[in-house]
């Protein structure tokens, strides 16, 4: 357990490696380079991702600008299992707030009849 939480204590910096990958390529590319992170990381279990998850969650929630995005990558950084995982994205014309959403098919299942053009990676 111990072991756990000094891992998952460092997980914060991270915020810094994903707004790097996230802003600076293309989608494919980002989620190539997060995944070729994420592969050498820990393999989490169930309990383990729901954790992981729920403290990239909060991270999150304290830096502006919240972001789907930002967490699926912030997982795939962190988890070995979350690397080798779909990952769907959902677009809604016209842009602006809450005009895309980002999740892991495994995760969540979002009303796909919201979005104009849904594709997978």
């Amino acid at each position: 357990m111990t072991s756990k939480l000094l891992r998952d204590f460092w997980l914060p910096l991270n915020w810094f490696l994903i707004e790097e990958i996230r802003t600076t390529a293309s989608t494919e590319d980002v989620l190539a380079r997060a995944r070729s992170i994420g592969r050498k990381g820990p393999h989490r279990t169930d309990s383990g991702r729901r954790r992981l998850r729920r403290l990239v969650r909060a991270v999150d929630r304290l830096v502006p600008g919240s972001n789907c995005l930002r967490r699926v990558l912030w997982e795939i950084v962190s988890d070995a299992g979350a690397a080798q995982e779909k990952v769907s994205f959902g677009f809604v014309l016209g842009g602006g707030v809450e005009s895309g959403h980002v999740w892991f098919d495994s995760a969540e299942s979002p009303d796909r009849s919201r979005f104009h053009s849904v594709f997978s990676l």
